[in-house]
């Protein structure tokens, strides 16, 4: 036929039974005949998508496979189908993710007073670190565990250390 210089075309279009635009729909797919959003990529039994709501704008797998960020061929950041985000490689030590701004893990708010807010414990290099009111009764510590005593008073202490492993564990001043 030769070249085409323009091209319109009003309704359903169809290249090669490859691309595919819904004029329905207002969908684009490469690779499948029924988008699952505004542009599609699909093969085998996984499909990319991009789609705009009236509210939101999405992007991600419509399947249930993981969803990997890559540069430079390299895997830099996983979404796992279950939810879990994984940043670099196991077995590695050289991803590196910096946060510019506040991190709130597990709270709805992070006051402006700090850099970190987690609604549960944390742990550095191995050691527990929690607050509350009282030793723990249940759950499993180790020895140099520490739990920050919350209702602090002028002639108390500042909380509890775990001096010996166990379930709870034995708890002193």
């Amino acid at each position: 036929v030769g070249t085409l210089n323009g091209l319109q075309v009003a309704g359903n279009l169809n290249i090669d039974g490859f691309i595919f635009y819904d004029a329905d729909s207002e969908r684009l797919g490469f690779g499948t005949d029924a988008p699952n959003g505004s542009i599609s990529v699909a093969s085998l039994e996984t499909e990319f998508v991009i789609d705009v709501e009236s509210e939101s704008t999405k992007i991600g797998n419509w399947t249930t496979d993981d969803l990997k960020i890559v540069t430079d061929n390299t895997t830099r950041i996983t979404i796992k189908a279950n939810g879990k985000v994984d940043f670099g490689h196991s077995g590695r030590n050289d991803a590196r993710v910096s946060i510019y701004g506040k991190l709130g893990i597990g709270v709805n708010n992070v006051s402006d007073s700090v850099s970190i807010a987690t609604a549960e414990a944390i742990e550095v290099s191995g050691t527990k670190i929690m607050s509350g009111t009282t030793t723990p009764d249940n759950g499993t510590f180790r020895q140099g565990d520490v739990m920050y005593n919350t209702n602090a008073v002028a002639t108390g202490y500042v909380g509890w250390v775990c001096v010996r492993d166990g379930t709870p564990g034995e708890w002193k001043k």
